[in-house]
């Protein structure tokens, strides 16, 4: 149950629905969706102490006004770490009301609340992962570290430092965990937390881990090890991160010896950085390439453009969907020319070119199956860019499927390409992410 509308959170606002028997509400009154509406407008339509939004060059502005811009900067940051706290407790009994509607219908315990998470994400306009993270960082929060709740909704500590008191003592028991709470966020501590850095914060948090449980630091060790990877990402500027998750003494051998590669080459008279001939070093040593030739490796790009950006010199960006699970991203009409022209000279890459009419529409066909065959999905994970199509989700698209999962004869352009996660929740309609309401809506949608 939730404290303070339940047992174990502070007293404040009282959600709405979750008032006394008698109705009435504690000092912060109840909560309800016109009165944070309100607030949210009037912070947005305030006006600043002493000056417009944007004051003439040169404006005389005292410095006592300037002095009260950066208290309000600081108050208006502990507004928003309140406000996470208000949306963990809107969380946490979100959750435990879905999870006992469920079990009076008879619901498997170990299915219920499964739809929280989606719910969440798309309330808070992020992923179902991300919302799912949201839900369990929250009931920690509430139910097992008071004190950094309590710092949490007093302003002091905002969301991604408390999470992280969460994250570094996830292998701890109840009750260490507990301990270490107090010793960081309790009452005669949360004037050193306020000036704690937060690479502080994690290497006090650390420290009091070993101290209390080593054994179990130890475990968590280990365990990470077992989780060593490779991934990448796609970055700014036709770019991507190649990021390698190793242990810390292999991870530092690795890079001692591609700084000292490329020191010695940097010595020989060489004009790349060296940072340059690391990364060059790296790619190269990778694909078995000689040196010098880090820009000679073999792939297949798939390249989405039209036939004017490619032929006809039109200014129509193109779109390389490889490189990674949602692709490369969108790349300049030059750029995509120069890529094709750099793979016909060199002959060291093969491009697969997509070509797409000005609506973007690839192909028109039907399918009866409800996951489409590889080289249709391979076109159609070139439409969505590689990304799934719920919204709010980010994640990589990896199943094409019909919207309405039926198997039925349906046209290629209603087909959409959505994750994992996305199927099992499109096949299961309770579960479904609630679109968020608009800033005009008077009550929320129904489900």
């Amino acid at each position: 149950m939730l404290p303070g509308n339940g047992p174990g959170l502070p007293a404040g606002s009282v959600l709405p629905g979750r008032a006394g028997a008698s109705g009435a509400a504690v000092s912060g009154g109840v909560v309800d969706v016109a009165g944070v509406r309100a607030v949210r407008r009037a912070l947005a339509e305030m006006i600043l102490p002493g000056a417009t939004d944007t004051p003439s060059r040169g404006a005389d502005v005292s410095r006592a006004v300037q002095a009260q811009w950066v208290d309000l900067l600081g108050e208006l940051e502990a507004v928003k770490n309140a406000i996470t706290a208000t949306q963990a407790r809107l969380t946490v009994a979100l959750d435990e009301a879905t999870r006992a509607d469920e079990a009076r219908q008879s619901i498997r315990a170990e299915r219920r609340g499964r739809g929280v998470p989606n719910q969440v994400g798309a309330a808070l306009r992020v992923s179902p992962h991300a919302g799912a993270g949201f839900v369990s960082t929250s009931r920690v929060w509430i139910t097992q570290m008071p004190h950094t709740f309590t710092a949490l909704q007093t302003g002091v500590l905002s969301q991604w430092r408390a999470t992280l008191l969460v994250r570094e003592t996830s292998h701890l028991s109840l009750e260490h965990r507990a301990l270490i709470d107090e010793e960081i966020c309790g009452p005669t501590h949360l004037a050193e937390l306020a000036r704690m850095s937060t690479r502080r914060l994690i290497a006090r948090i650390k420290e009091l881990a070993a101290r209390l449980d080593v054994h179990a630091c130890v475990n968590r060790n280990a365990k990470a090890v077992t989780e060593r990877r490779v991934s990448i990402r796609p970055a700014p500027d036709l770019m991507v991160y190649l990021t390698a998750l190793v242990p810390m003494a292999q991870g530092v051998q690795a890079y001692a010896q591609l700084k000292t590669t490329a020191d010695a080459v940097k010595a020989t008279g060489d004009g790349r950085g060296v940072g340059q001939i690391m990364a060059d070093t790296l790619i190269e040593r990778t694909t078995g390439r000689e040196p010098g030739h880090a820009n000679d490796v073999p792939v297949t790009i798939n390249l989405l453009v039209s036939d004017d950006t490619l032929l006809a010199g039109g200014n129509q960006p193109g779109v390389v969907v490889e490189g990674a699970p949602a692709g490369a991203g969108v790349i300049p009409a030059p750029v995509a020319r120069n890529l094709v022209a750099h793979a016909i000279e060199t002959d060291t890459a093969w491009l697969r070119s997509i070509y797409v009419n000005p609506h973007g529409r690839l192909l028109a066909t039907t399918s009866t199956s409800r996951f489409h065959p590889p080289g249709l999905s391979s076109l159609l994970r070139a439409r969505e860019q590689g990304v799934c199509a719920t919204v709010w989700w980010h994640r990589s698209g990896t199943r094409t499927t019909s919207p309405r999962m039926r198997k039925v004869a349906r046209p290629v352009s209603t087909t959409v390409r959505v994750c994992a996660r996305g199927v099992i929740t499109r096949s299961r309609p309770r579960a479904g992410p609630r679109r968020p309401p608009t800033s005009t809506a008077s009550t929320p949608s129904k489900p």
